[in-house]
């Protein structure tokens, strides 16, 4: 069930790709990848993942004088986050949740960026800006097709949305990513943003649904426990070199 105050008129689209880029990357912001568990598995407790990400947001800002939230350090001039543009559905709670959360309570500094694939084409009004990108498909086991939505592996590289929102132009960018969790697709997207040397803000929280994959939790849990992994001045998690 959609959000019942959904209204998209609020939501520019970009058609080309670079323009994306330019209003991600090209003001003075300081710029996230955000992944998180989807509809598949869900987040059990959204309720302390939502504190949790506060907690995040002000290690990451301070608020001034008058009262307005700053991004640390505070030359930059807002928070961009960018995640795969998951539906929101009030009875399902996912990475959606974060992201509305994110808008409504710090609308005056952050701004949300979406790279969805085009055969969704659909957007919450809390989305300041998408670009839907083309969608790729794989033959499955029934010898039909299945979108491929994100992910990375050594054969094919960076694949459907996530080929975008880890762009080299955006890749070099990113101040870090920000994970709520996270299945198969959110995995493979941060050992490839660790692989490149971006920090990883963990929020930890389990599935609502086990469905025996791989999670950013199993990944990360093991890093740190063999001291790949350290927490710097944010208490973002950096590979040891």
């Amino acid at each position: 069930m959609a959000d019942p105050n959904e209204n998209q008129t609020q939501v520019t689209v970009l058609d080309e790709f670079d323009s994306f880029c330019s209003y991600f990357v090209g003001s003075n912001s300081s710029n996230y990848l955000l992944v998180g568990f989807g509809d598949r598995q869900q987040i059990n407790d959204v309720e302390s993942a939502l504190r949790r990400v506060d907690d995040l947001i002000s290690k990451l800002t301070t608020v001034d004088d008058e009262g307005e939230v700053l991004p640390k350090p505070c030359m930059y001039l807002g928070i961009h986050f960018v995640y795969g543009g998951d539906p929101y559905d009030v009875g399902k709670p996912t990475i959606a949740h974060i992201v509305k959360h994110l808008k409504q309570n710090y609308e005056n500094r952050v701004k949300i960026f979406a790279v969805q694939n085009d055969c969704v084409r659909k957007v919450e009004h809390w989305v300041d800006y998408v670009y839907w990108c083309t969608t790729e498909y794989e033959n499955d086991d029934s010898n039909g097709k299945r979108v491929i939505w994100g992910g990375f592996n050594e054969n094919q590289g960076l694949k459907g949305a996530s080929r975008y929102y880890l762009d080299e132009h955006i890749l070099g960018k990113l101040s870090g990513v920000v994970c709520v969790g996270g299945g198969k697709i959110a995995t493979e997207e941060v050992q490839f943003a660790l692989n490149c040397g971006l920090p990883v803000g963990w929020i930890q929280c389990e599935p609502k649904f086990d469905v025996q994959i791989q999670t950013v939790n199993d990944l990360l849990s093991e890093k740190v426990s063999k001291g790949l992994l350290q927490p710097n001045d944010f208490g973002f998690l950096e590979s040891m070199k």
